[in-house]
C-alpha cells in the first residue's frame, strides 16, 4: 500500500510541480486500489498517507524526476489522432470577437463540474479565435478562501488550459453597488427584513411580505444603512421585484444582496 501511495504522490507533485496535500492525497487514494485497507482504519489510514507525503514532499524536484520516470509512471505516448471540434455554429458569430468564461465559487476544490465548464468554454473561444476568462464569483466571505483559488488555477494549469484574463467579482462591489441602486430607484428591487425563514415560508405560499410595499423613497435609506453595516447579517437584504405568484420559486423576489460581516482573503472586508 506504501508504494501504491507514494506513486500517487510523486504523480501529483511531479505533474503540478508544487508540494501536496495530504488530504487530497487521502482523497485520490480512496477511489484507488488501497481503499479496502484504508476504511478498515480511516484514523490511521490518514495518518500513513500524511506521513508518507511530508517524506515525499521532502525529496528534491530531482530526486521526484527520477522515481516518476523509473518507477513508469510516465504514461505510454500513444499515436495520437487529430480530431477537430466542431460546436454547433451561430449565426452572425465573427471570427476573432468571441468571448467566453467560467464563472467558479472559490469555495471549494475543483472537480469535474468545473473541468467541463472551463475546458468547452475554452475550446470554443479558441476555435473562433477568441478568448476565454477566467471569473472567480468571489463575493461571499463566509466560503471564499485564497486556497481554492490557487486550486482552481492549479487545475485549469494540469488541464493546459491559460486565461487570457482573470477577472474577481469582488474587485466590482462598488459597480455591483450601483447597479442594485440603480434597481431600487427605479423600483424593480427593495429591501425586505424579513428573516430567511419567513422569506423561504412566503415563497413557498407565493405570499407578497409587507416590505414589497415599500417604494424607493423609503428603501434607499435602507439601502444606505445596510451598505454602512447599521444592519446585523439576517437582518435586512435586498430582493428583486418578480413574480410571486410564478410556477417557478426562482422568480419570487429572489434576494440580490445580504449582509455578510466576514473576513475577505482578498479584499479584507
Amino acid at each position: 500500500m506504501k508504494t501504491i501511495i507514494e506513486n500517487i504522490v510523486i504523480k501529483y507533485r511531479n505533474n503540478l510541480n508544487e508540494k501536496q496535500d495530504s488530504k487530497k492525497i487521502f482523497k485520490v487514494a480512496m477511489g484507488s486500489s488501497v481503499k479496502p485497507e484504508l476504511v478498515k482504519d480511516i484514523p490511521k489510514g490518514m495518518k500513513l498517507i500524511e506521513e508518507i507525503t511530508n517524506e515525499v514532499n521532502s525529496w528534491s524536484d530531482e530526486k521526484i524526476n527520477d522515481e516518476f520516470v523509473a518507477r513508469g509512471l510516465e504514461e505510454e505516448k500513444k499515436e495520437k489522432v487529430k480530431k477537430t471540434l466542431v460546436f454547433p455554429r451561430m449565426e452572425n458569430i465573427v471570427d476573432g470577437k468571441v468571448l467566453t468564461i467560467s464563472p467558479p465559487e472559490p469555495s471549494k476544490y475543483p472537480h469535474i463540474g468545473h473541468a467541463y465548464a472551463a475546458y468547452i468554454n475554452f475550446l470554443f473561444a479558441k476555435e473562433h479565435n477568441g478568448k476565454y476568462y477566467l471569473r472567480f464569483e468571489d463575493t461571499n466571505p463566509a466560503l471564499t478562501k485564497e486556497e481554492y483559488y490557487d486550486a482552481q488555477l492549479n487545475g485549469l494549469k494540469w488541464l493546459g488550459i491559460n486565461p487570457d484574463g482573470i477577472i474577481y467579482a469582488s474587485d466590482h462591489m462598488n459597480l455591483l453597488y450601483e447597479k442594485v441602486r440603480f434597481l431600487i430607484i427605479n423600483e424593480h428591487a427593495y429591501v425586505c427584513n424579513c428573516s430567511s425563514e419567513i422569506i423561504r415560508d412566503n415563497r413557498m405560499k407565493k405570499k407578497e411580505c409587507e416590505c414589497r410595499l415599500k417604494n424607493s423613497t423609503q428603501n434607499i435609506p435602507l439601502w444606505e444603512q445596510m451598505i454602512e453595516g447599521k444592519f446585523k447579517p439576517g437582518k435586512a437584504s435586498v430582493r428583486l421585484r418578480g413574480d410571486m405568484k410564478s410556477k417557478y420559486a426562482e422568480f419570487r423576489d429572489p434576494v440580490l444582496m445580504r449582509i455578510n460581516d466576514g473576513i475577505h482573503p482578498r479584499t479584507g472586508s
